[in-house]
């Protein structure tokens, strides 16, 4: 599909996602929505009330019409459920891809989930890379992605500082929304709560790269481990400068100005200039220390270093 058709989809999605985040509450609001969306939204309701088996697994329709496969009790399942796509504040990252990502494009998705934007990315991209480490999240990106493209490569592995096996913290046996995950311990025990702890397999960007083709663009969303990926990644980084979008976290949420911050200082020890995203997807320069007040105001965001 080509990414005028995709902005096309995208803009249906979103202004339908924002017309049922903006009606008011009530019983008339619940009446509309059930007309509107029937059957959809009642069992979104059952869901939200915990009425349906948790670790079901069951694939929804993207907007642009491609199967993705989660557990039906994750909180991302609600948006893909009624609208095909993501919450409504991954809108400009979902749109800055679709114009960004090109047919000769290697993307890197690290830290995939679910992986909504794997399955974007294989629509525009050349190649495809795809990071998930935990295992029960991979069962479902695998069975998203067969039968797709041949060159989109999925790998059950964490990208981090250090190869072998590492300890990595998981929700998604004990926890009814997000299956959030994390390799660092003092997230999970201050974040998660209430967590596993299993062994998956590590290596580091550089090491992945010296046997695949590089990143032109990547996209990395870790939990909290931003700082480990980066530092794992320095040579591909310095080398083949390729267009980084990475999840921050700031000074309202938990470890936002330890981990996250630590990264971006490597990434603009390296030469990479900040980025933030506008509504329509577009990247809007943030010197020192505008990035500052940006990153001690929100609580999480997607920045572009380029």
């Amino acid at each position: 599909m080509n990414y005028h058709d995709l902005l096309t989809l995208d803009d249906k999605a979103y202004k339908e996602f924002s017309y049922y985040i903006e009606q008011s509450r009530g019983i008339l609001t619940h009446l509309v929505r059930l007309g509107r969306y029937k059957w959809r939204y009642i069992f979104h309701a059952l869901l939200r009330l915990g009425f349906t088996p948790r670790f079901i697994i069951k694939s929804q329709k993207t907007f642009w019409g491609k199967d993705l496969y989660m557990r039906i009790l994750d909180q991302q399942f609600g948006p893909l459920l009624l609208f095909g796509t993501l919450i409504i504040e991954e809108h400009s990252l979902t749109r800055f891809l679709i114009k960004r990502i090109k047919s000769d494009d290697v993307f890197y998705d690290v830290g995939a989930n679910y992986g909504f934007y794997t399955l974007l990315g294989n629509e525009l991209a050349g190649e495809i890379h795809s990071f998930e480490p935990l295992p029960s999240v991979f069962l479902c990106l695998e069975k998203s992605i067969k039968g797709m493209s041949a060159n989109c490569y999925l790998n059950n592995i964490a990208l981090s500082d250090t190869a072998g096996k590492i300890n990595f913290y998981d929700t998604s046996k004990k926890h009814r929304g997000t299956a959030a995950s994390s390799m660092m311990k003092k997230v999970a025990e201050e974040r998660l709560k209430n967590y596993n702890t299993i062994s998956v397999s590590s290596t580091t960007l550089d090491d992945y790269v010296s046997n695949h083709k590089p990143p032109t663009i990547i996209k990395i969303d870790v939990e909290g481990a931003e700082e480990l990926v980066v530092r794992g990644a320095m040579e591909t980084f310095s080398k083949h400068k390729p267009l980084i979008i990475m999840e921050i976290w700031g000074k309202e949420r938990l470890y936002g100005d330890s981990a996250h911050f630590k990264a971006v200082r490597m990434l603009l020890g390296l030469g990479y200039k900040a980025h933030h995203l506008d509504e329509d997807g577009e990247i809007h320069y943030l010197n020192e220390d505008s990035l500052g007040r940006h990153m001690a105001k929100l609580k999480r965001d997607n920045i572009v270093f380029s």
